[in-house]
């Protein structure tokens, strides 16, 4: 059996504001949002989401969250999905 490599991590712009967004305007943790975009050629590791999170760390502080609509658009979509 041959050992599939992983993909580096790449979010882009949309996702890096879905991420944002459905942490300001769900409950979800950081686990749930991590399932969500996760897949078979891509994981998303839970510390990423962290940095999020993390005021203090500025990888993802320069990028605006998703409205409240649009996430809760993405979620319906997601939820027909899963």
């Amino acid at each position: 059996m041959r050992k599939r490599r992983q993909q580096k991590l790449i979010l882009e712009e949309p996702e890096i504001a879905l991420i944002k967004g459905l942490i300001a305007h769900t409950d979800l943790n950081d686990q749930m949002i991590v399932a969500i975009f996760s897949h078979a050629s891509r994981t998303i590791n839970h510390r990423e989401i962290g940095y999020f999170r993390d005021l203090n760390n500025e990888k993802y502080q320069a990028y605006a969250a998703s409205s409240k609509s649009h996430v809760e658009a993405f979620l319906a979509r997601y939820g027909r999905f899963e």
